[in-house]
C-alpha cells in the first residue's frame, strides 16, 4: 500500500527537510534487518565494537533501512541512482 503524499507530511520545526522526510519514511515503513547486515555496515565505518541496543547501533540500522526504502522507491519511479552516490551518502551519514 502506498501512503497519500499528504501521509508523508511532518512538522516544520526548523531542521533539514530531508531529514525531516527520512525520519517520516522510518515511522511509515518499519521492518527489522539482520543483526549482520547492521555489523557490516558498523565495521565499514570502523565502529564494529558497538553492540546491538545503542544509539549507534540504532542510527547504523536506520541508515540502511532508509537506504533499502529509497532503493524500493527509486526502482519503483525508474529513478537510476549511481552506486557511489549511494556509498557517498551513507558514509557521510555515518560520519555524522
Amino acid at each position: 500500500m502506498v501512503p497519500e503524499p499528504s501521509a508523508l507530511a511532518a512538522a516544520d520545526d526548523g531542521s533539514d527537510p530531508r531529514d525531516r522526510i527520512s525520519l517520516r519514511l522510518l515511522e511509515l515503513v518499519p521492518f527489522d534487518l539482520p543483526e549482520s547486515v547492521v555489523r557490516q555496515e558498523l565495521n565499514r565505518a570502523g565502529r564494529g565494537e558497538i553492540g546491538p541496543g545503542g544509539k549507534d547501533w540504532q542510527a547504523a540500522a536506520d541508515r540502511i533501512r532508509l537506504m533499502l526504502i529509497f532503493k524500493r522507491i527509486s526502482r519503483r519511479e525508474g529513478i537510476e541512482v549511481d552506486e557511489k552516490d549511494v556509498d557517498a551518502r551513507i558514509a557521510g551519514k555515518a560520519v555524522e
